[in-house]
């Protein structure tokens, strides 16, 4: 719609490493038309709960691979960050 209208489509995103990965997909998907907040500010919700590759390289930022959105999540690092659970049976 963005692309029909000669508009650029700006995707602003704050949160984890999947939010990230999600907002990155949306922008391929309408042709990488735009560009993409990113907070510079350290925030372990991004960089530490799993593989992520946040490597800027020429003002890019290459869109994960993979399955799902290319983000590999760690239980570990989830259950460590968690401040609360429950079991669900």
């Amino acid at each position: 719609m963005a692309e029909q209208r000669e508009k650029v489509c700006a995707m602003h995103y704050m949160g984890t490493g999947l939010g990230l990965t999600a907002s990155l997909h949306c922008l391929a998907a309408i042709n990488g038309n735009g560009p993409i907040e990113l907070d510079a500010n350290p925030n372990p919700l991004r960089t530490e709960l799993g593989e992520l590759d946040l490597t800027i390289r020429n003002g890019h930022l290459k869109v994960p691979s993979g399955c799902g959105h290319g983000f590999l999540p760690d239980p570990a690092a989830f259950k460590a960050m968690a401040v609360a659970s429950m079991d669900i049976s």
